[in-house]
């Protein structure tokens, strides 16, 4: 979550330390949002982890029929990357 601090600054933060800012950054601009982060602890080693995460993202496809907005490293409409 820290690698995220630089999306409330005031010029749009590179892809390093995490490939979302960019577009978190991207969002706070356009509409003035705050965001909220969810943790779970995951019993099992890291394959078990990225499994859920999978999982998770799979679900959230299927219930809103999109991927979520800046998966894979993309942008909301109208912005690019700094």
């Amino acid at each position: 979550m820290g690698n995220l601090n630089n999306v409330y600054g005031d010029v749009m933060p590179y892809n390093a330390p995490h490939t979302a800012g960019p577009g978190f950054w991207a969002l706070r601009q356009d509409h003035d949002c705050e965001f909220e982060v969810s943790v779970a602890e995951v019993p099992g080693g890291v394959a078990v982890r990225k499994g859920i995460e999978c999982l998770v993202i799979s679900e959230h496809r299927v219930e809103h029929g999109r991927s979520p907005t800046l998966s894979f490293g993309r942008m909301p409409d109208g912005w690019t990357k700094s």
